[in-house]
This record gives structure tokens, sequence and C-alpha cells, in this order.
């Protein structure tokens, strides 16, 4: 999927998963509520005791899985 059309899809939708990483280099999956801005940059909600929170500082390469209306989409 091309960049523009994964910004479409996640443009109206609010929920999704952000992978991060834990200092051990494991995945950290974090259940989100974001809203994706005019640019495509998606914000997400954050607390700052969250792990999400304690890990993008250290490691910025996150991923936002955006789940469709369906299991395959």
């Amino acid at each position: 999927m091309e960049l523009n059309d994964a910004i479409a899809f996640a443009r109206p939708r609010h929920q999704g998963v952000l992978v991060t990483r834990r200092r051990s280099g494991a995945a950290q999956l974090s259940n989100v509520v974001y809203a994706m801005e005019p640019d495509g940059l998606a914000r997400i909600s954050v607390t700052d005791d969250r792990p999400k929170t304690r890990n993008l500082p250290r490691d910025a390469g996150s991923s936002l899985h955006v789940p469709g209306d369906e299991v395959w989409s």
C-alpha cells in the first residue's frame, strides 16, 4: 500500500495498535486512540507512565496498525 493510500485509510478511523520497541528490542504493543493531521502525521494519546511513552524517546522507530472493518483488511 502506498503511503498516501495508508493515510487516507487511517484518517476516518481513530483506534489502532502502536508498536514500539522495548529496551531489550522486543515489541511492545499498545492500544491507542489517534488522530490524523492534515499532513499525515498521526497524533496518539499518551500517559507519562506507560511503556510507549518511555520507548519512543529512546527509539523513535514505531508502527501504527490500523484495523479495517474486517480482519483481512
